[in-house]
Order: C-alpha cells, then sequence, then structure tokens
C-alpha cells in the first residue's frame, strides 16, 4: 500500500452485506473513475457479500466483478483496528510476513442498503476517529428505516404518504386481522415495502386484496418489519439532493422529475439502462430540471432542506417526493442518504461536476470531525476515587 505522501488517502469503499451490493459496486466504480487523483491518493475497498474487505488496483476495473467469488484471490485483506485509530491495516498472508499499515484521511462510503447505509459502518468510523463522508450513525439509521423516518417527519409537520407497519411476529399471529386493519386505515393501490431497504427490492404495488398477502411474505423475506403505504394516485415524482451540514446552512441540486415505464418506479427503472447497460441511478428516465412551477420548487427545496435538519443527516443525500398538484400537497416518500451515483447528475445540472462534488463531500467530512472534536469527552472529576460499593463481590469457586 504505497502512496504519494503529498496527498490525501481517500478510501472509497462499497459492496458489503445488502441486497444492494451490485448497486453499491456501480456507486463505488463510478466515485473512484471521478475521484481527482492529482489531489488525492484513491484506495478502493470491496466489502464481500460475507463482510471481509479487500483491496487492490484490479478494483478500479469494472471487469472485475464479472466474477464476485474471485475478487479475493487477486486482490489484499485488509481491515481497520479500532485500537489503532487513523489506520488501515493489512491481514498477515503468512507467518513470516508482517502486516502494513496506511493513515486514514477520509473515508468515502458507498455503500446502498444493509450494515453500509444503516450506521453500523459509520459507528466503526467513529470508533477509528477517521472522518467520513455521509451522515452519523443517527442520521443513518433514521434514514434506513422508512417507520422511525414518517414518525419523526410527521411530528415536524411534514406531510408523509397515509402508512402502517407491522413485525413478522404479528403477521404470523393473524394474517386476517392485519388485512382487515390495513383496508380500514388504507387505500388501494398500495405499496407494500421491507421497512429497512432501498432501491425498490421486495417492493411491490398491490391494487387489491388477492396479492396482498404474498406482496407482504415478498417484503418479509428483507426485513422483519413491513410498511404498507397508501398509493398517492396522479402524483408527480419529484427527487432533489441536499448538500451539507444538520445545523448550517445547506445547498440544493437541480430538481429532477422520473417516470417509471411500468406501474411504479422499479429496479430495472432505477439500474437497467436502455439496452441493459447499467449507469446506475444515471439509467432512470428522467427530466433535469423538472418542469415545474417557481412555487412548487421553491417548497420541494424548503421541505427537503427542512427535512434533512430534523433526520440529523450529513453530507448528502437525496430525497424524494410525491406532489399532487390538484391538491396542492407534497409528500416525503423517503431521504437516502447515500443515493445512488451520489446523485451527480442532480448538481451536474448546477453546474457542479462529478469530481468537484467529491471534493466538497471530503471538505464537509473534514469539519464535520473537526467540530466533533471540539466537544468535551473527558470530565476531570473522578467520583470513582470515593465510591464505595455495597455489594461485595462473588466469590469464585471450583
Amino acid at each position: 500500500m504505497t502512496t504519494n505522501s503529498q496527498k490525501k488517502n481517500l478510501i472509497v469503499i462499497f459492496g458489503g452485506i445488502s441486497p444492494e451490493h451490485e448497486v453499491s459496486v456501480i456507486t463505488g466504480i463510478q466515485v473512484l473513475a471521478n475521484a481527482d487523483t492529482a489531489k488525492y491518493n484513491v484506495i478502493p475497498i470491496y466489502v464481500t457479500k460475507t463482510g471481509k474487505w479487500y483491496t487492490g488496483n484490479n478494483l478500479f476495473s469494472a471487469e472485475t466483478y464479472v466474477n464476485l467469488e474471485a475478487i479475493p484471490a487477486i486482490t489484499q485483506e485488509v481491515y481497520i483496528n479500532p485500537n489503532e485509530q487513523g489506520y488501515l491495516k493489512t491481514k498477515s498472508a503468512g507467518l513470516f510476513s508482517k502486516e502494513q499499515k496506511l493513515k486514514i484521511d477520509v473515508i468515502l462510503p458507498c455503500f446502498h442498503g444493509g450494515v453500509g447505509e444503516n450506521g453500523a459502518f459509520q459507528g466503526l468510523f467513529e470508533i477509528a476517529n477517521v472522518p467520513y463522508v455521509g451522515s452519523n450513525v443517527l442520521g443513518s439509521c433514521l434514514g434506513m428505516d422508512k417507520v422511525v423516518m414518517k414518525q419523526i417527519l410527521l411530528q415536524n409537520n411534514i406531510n408523509v404518504a397515509p402508512y402502517a407497519y407491522f413485525y413478522k411476529t404479528d403477521w404470523a399471529s393473524d394474517k386476517t386481522k392485519i388485512i382487515e386493519g390495513l383496508e380500514k386505515s388504507l387505500t388501494y393501490p398500495m405499496f407494500v415495502k421491507p421497512a429497512n431497504s432501498g432501491s425498490s427490492i421486495g417492493i411491490t404495488k398491490v391494487n387489491s386484496q388477492d396479492n396482498l398477502a404474498n406482496a407482504i411474505d415478498v417484503a418479509f423475506a428483507f426485513d422483519r418489519k413491513v410498511i404498507v403505504e397508501s398509493g398517492i394516485q396522479e402524483a408527480r415524482e419529484l427527487n432533489i439532493s441536499v448538500m451539507g451540514i444538520s445545523g448550517e446552512n445547506l445547498v440544493v441540486s437541480e430538481i429532477e422529475e422520473v417516470y417509471a415505464s411500468k406501474e411504479f418506479l422499479n429496479y430495472e427503472d432505477k439500474y437497467v439502462g436502455e439496452g441493459g447497460k447499467s449507469k446506475g441511478m444515471a439509467s432512470t428516465k428522467r427530466q433535469i430540471p423538472a418542469a415545474i412551477s417557481e412555487e412548487t420548487k421553491n417548497m420541494v427545496q424548503t421541505i427537503a432542506k427542512k427535512a434533512f435538519a430534523v433526520l440529523n443527516a450529513g453530507g448528502l443525500a437525496r430525497i424524494d417526493f410525491l406532489v399532487d398538484e390538484e391538491s396542492n400537497t407534497y409528500y416525503l416518500i423517503e431521504i437516502n442518504t447515500i443515493p445512488g451515483s451520489m446523485s451527480f447528475y442532480l448538481w451536474e445540472a448546477t453546474g457542479l461536476q462529478f469530481s468537484a462534488l467529491i471534493d466538497k463531500l471530503i471538505n464537509i467530512a473534514e469539519k464535520t470531525h473537526e467540530l466533533n472534536a471540539e466537544r468535551t469527552t473527558t470530565f476531570p472529576n473522578n467520583i470513582l476515587k470515593n465510591f464505595k460499593p455495597s455489594l461485595k463481590a462473588p466469590k469464585l469457586t471450583g
């Protein structure tokens, strides 16, 4: 792991334990291809579907990922040791080989779904005391769980589609009662979703009771909690990206309108381009900027920035809306704390190229890390000095 000491070491990490593993690889490759190598030593880390980390120059090539199982044989296994803060280490290959370590200047996660986007990796980065791009542990958790996300949005007077949720144990106990409750509180068509998922994986549009139970079973294959939403008829789907640090000035991208080829925007719409060639989220049929009124534009921008802040997001997010123009109602569908393709296409429409977007995200990560370092993490009064426990320690026997 030899690098130029005059440049910052940028770790781009992707893959992971998630149904969206392959989508994450696409985003990772896009970031690798656009990071400014004049400024950064760009180090790719591919995380396998079983959670092991690998690095190597082969990971810059899209052809490498045609056979994921072959990657460990042509790369080097690495890891972060929280006890050795700020370093990436190689795993020793044998009895007499020595571990190498590389200073980490900043990490750019490109995970989608799973343990990479839900706050788990962010917690590791916090423990390792390294700057990283994107939302912190709390913001990442809230961005993944659609139920808790909606509860917080409603608490802050942000509209969401009518919904209900339940756990797998509830469903196993009384399916009839749950279906009756859904039909009383929601309207068809309904969208059945795993509570923690993305990329439309496990999501089904249901038009009647006939296939509602099957759709719920499909969603439970991906999560132990399911959310069901009323469909918003005749609404326009508008997306916007927000960038910055919650509690400080936030900036917004252009707004896009996206179009589904079928009844809703599914996995193929999002990631599989014409002829079967994927460009990540850039494959989606869209119009940028969306042909909307100035009033609609201002409302989407205002709500998006408010949602970004109340959900404790950071770095970059894409926020998705359904807008019912007839009733002038704005429904916030979800926030994506690590959006597909990093939403570069929304920022390019503002004149910000992908490489410059990466620079800005790194600057935000470094500033966030500096702000966190200003917090007091110790307290000088040692109360243990006079601590006299009332309970005696048990005697060990045997």
